[in-house]
């Protein structure tokens, strides 16, 4: 299973296969801004998507990689939380409910 490289200054993304013995910190070969290890899951929106990558950017700095995410109904049991947001405001709420889940 990979993992992707993300530039969120250049808004791109470059898919890559994991290697926890050579795992180092990457930089943009563009802009020279450190990298961002995202999960295979992550599905880049275009370049010109300003709007989504800004939702994408606010995810990533606030702890959210791209992997399954989960929460819990009852004790024991967990339900997976679907697709990450794509809108600002859905965003918004995605962290204020995780966040205050995963602390």
């Amino acid at each position: 299973m990979g993992y992707k490289s993300v530039c969120l200054e250049c808004r791109k993304a470059y898919n890559n296969f994991l290697d926890l013995d050579s795992h180092k910190k990457e930089v943009c070969p563009d802009c020279g801004e450190s990298m961002f290890f995202l999960s295979h899951l992550f599905k880049p929106p275009k370049r010109t998507d300003h709007k989504k990558w800004k939702v994408v950017k606010f995810l990533v700095e606030s702890g959210f990689n791209y992997y399954h995410t989960y929460t819990m109904i009852e004790p024991g049991v967990y339900m997976q939380m679907g697709k990450y947001p794509e809108t600002m405001k859905e965003a918004e709420e995605f962290v204020k409910t995780f966040c205050s889940i995963r602390r």
